[in-house]
């Protein structure tokens, strides 16, 4: 199907036509269930992602788009339960210094399972379910490959940018490379302002 736009009126004009010929097109309902908020309501995008599940009800990649969509843990939940029900899966995400910029390494599946578990990360995070964020972002990070100069960066760019949990977790990486006061001085601040147990962090022990 043709590169859509989820800011593009186009995009919703493109689905349109094409499920007012064929209204069990997946693609198309799942392209226009990402259109903006701004251009189409919310109700309607839910409607059409619920539908393209309901036609492909064991497609952990339409649970993923519902969940990264809609905010939904539960949805990226299922997601990461439908990939790892043939097993573990492996593959590396091959990192930069910037967050969200990886080459990822391996199968279209373990791709998608990496990018469901940092998904369910941010959403547990928006909730305020911070141990169980943690633990998502660890997950996502069992994948990465990063250079520690690249790692120094990508943690602070975490906090920067607000996922917090996240930056945790890169400090724990940190620490695990190279101990340095600084770094256990950083991430003892972080689990303060989360107000994380100790417990979570293995690393901050006595």
């Amino acid at each position: 199907m043709w590169p859509h736009d989820p800011t593009s009126a186009e995009t919703q004009a493109r689905c349109d036509r094409i499920l007012a010929a064929n209204p069990s097109d997946v693609l198309a309902l799942v392209h226009r269930g990402q259109v903006s908020p701004l251009l189409r309501a919310e109700a309607l995008a839910e409607a059409d992602l619920n539908r393209a599940i309901d036609l492909e009800p064991r497609n952990p990649a339409l649970y993923y788009i519902r969940g990264v969509t809609l905010n939904r843990a539960s949805d990226l939940e299922e997601a990461i339960g439908l990939l790892l029900k043939g097993g573990e899966i492996g593959g590396k995400a091959i990192c930069t210094s910037e967050p969200d910029i990886v080459r990822w390494e391996g199968s279209d599946d373990a791709e998608l399972l990496y990018m469901a578990f940092r998904g369910l990360g941010g959403v547990l995070e928006e909730q305020g379910r911070i141990d169980e964020a943690l633990v998502a972002f660890e997950r996502a990070a069992s994948f990465q490959v990063i250079a520690q100069a690249d790692l120094e960066r990508w943690t602070e760019s975490e906090m920067q940018v607000g996922r917090l949990s996240e930056a945790v977790v890169g400090w724990q990486k940190l620490i695990q490379v190279e101990a340095r006061a600084n770094y256990h001085r950083r991430l003892e601040e972080c689990l303060r302002w989360l107000r994380v147990p100790r417990s979570v962090c293995r690393e901050c022990r006595p």
